[in-house]
Order: C-alpha cells, then structure tokens, then sequence
C-alpha cells in the first residue's frame, strides 16, 4: 500500500510539472518569511528558525492543497496546528508496550503504569 502511495505522490505531487505549477506559492510564502524575518532583524527581536520553518512549509502546503492564504485565514488556530503537529511527531517517534505486546493488554497495562496512556493528548484535540 505504501508503494501505492509513493507512486502517487511522485506522479500527481512531484512530476516536474507540478513543481513548476506551484512554484510562484512557493516564491510567494519564502518572500514572506524573508519580510517578516527582515522585519524581526530591525526591531532586534529573536526569531525561533525552526518554527519559522515549520510554518514555511505548513504554508506552502496549506495553499497548494486549499488554494488559501495560510497567513490570511481566519478560521485556522495556529497554536493547535503546531501542538498536533509536533505531538503527533512525539507519537510516531515514540516506543509504547501496547505496539509490541498486544495480546490480552498486556502493552496497555504497561503503558498505563509507565504514564505512557497520559502522554498522548493529540487525540483529545479532536
């Protein structure tokens, strides 16, 4: 399945072009990062890069997939999107019993007395 995947996503995402199709988006959301990040260097102020980058690209896929400003959107709760993205980061990344032991609960048991079930709020964000 997940070569079926890949094949799609190599023929409909990044065949040359598509890439060429969207690359004013993408001239478009880095010329943004630029002016805002000009904009930190004359106040003085820090600039975390890494979600500078982050939103970059949420950006830049946000127009491609709903043809909508990601900036310029109203209805989109920022902090949310970054706190489910990087928990489901920490999810895919981490080691829970329950994966490796799934017979009778025994990974669930040990997940629940490790504190491991409390970690998991991505879930609850729905």
């Amino acid at each position: 399945e997940w070569k079926e995947r890949r094949k799609l996503a190599v023929r409909e995402l990044f065949c040359l072009k598509k890439v060429q199709y969207f690359r004013h988006i993408r001239e478009e959301e880095c010329n943004f990062l630029v002016k805002k990040l000009s904009e930190s260097a004359v106040c003085g102020s820090a600039v975390d890069l890494s979600k500078a980058l982050f939103w970059l690209t949420a950006s830049i896929l946000f127009r491609v997939a709903f043809g909508q400003n990601f900036n310029e959107s109203k209805f989109i709760d920022k902090e949310k999107i970054e706190e489910l993205v990087f928990e489901a980061e920490t999810a895919l990344g981490s080691f829970t019993c329950s994966d490796f032991f799934p017979i009778a609960g025994l990974g669930w048991l040990v997940d629940w007395l490790s504190g491991q079930h409390k970690d998991s709020t991505m879930f609850s964000l729905f």
